[in-house]
């Protein structure tokens, strides 16, 4: 994910790799200075550990959280520009030497970015002839 292994990370943070190991799989959890000091450390924000997050486990989550209200979550949309995804998809970016090549792959994503955007609701694309247009409204040639 950031080019780091568990050992690395581990003496960056002053822990063992077996540590790393443990909290990454929720075996033991980590407290919030420690999750805080993890993201400084390691260039990100708090926010990149939780991305891939299922919406299930964070609402589920908070409930079990004395003195927290149980209204709806916020609808929070977090900074895409931190999400570990864009991170990513950076870091391969800047890894093409060729600035021409890279200037055709922002054209690539650009191009299926308006196919994406152009959908029949359904989310795939448009195919064919455009829909008809209700009676009543056609055309004059």
């Amino acid at each position: 994910m950031l080019g780091l292994s568990q050992q690395e990370i581990g003496r960056l943070l002053g822990v063992t790799f077996q540590q790393i190991q443990k909290n990454e799989r929720g075996t033991n959890r980590m407290s919030a200075s420690r999750l805080f000091e993890a993201a400084r450390v390691l260039g990100t924000n708090v926010q990149f550990f939780f991305d891939e997050m299922p919406n299930e486990i964070l609402v589920s989550g908070r409930r079990h959280i004395q003195g927290v209200s149980d209204g709806p979550l916020p609808d929070y949309q977090p900074d895409p520009m931190v999400r570990r995804e864009t991170i990513e998809l950076v870091r391969a970016y800047y890894e093409i030497p060729e600035r021409k090549i890279r200037a055709q792959m922002v054209n690539t994503i650009r191009a299926v970015a308006r196919v994406h955007t152009a959908t029949d609701g359904s989310g795939r694309p448009r195919r064919g002839r455009p829909p008809k247009k209700p009676s009543g409204t056609a055309q004059k040639t």
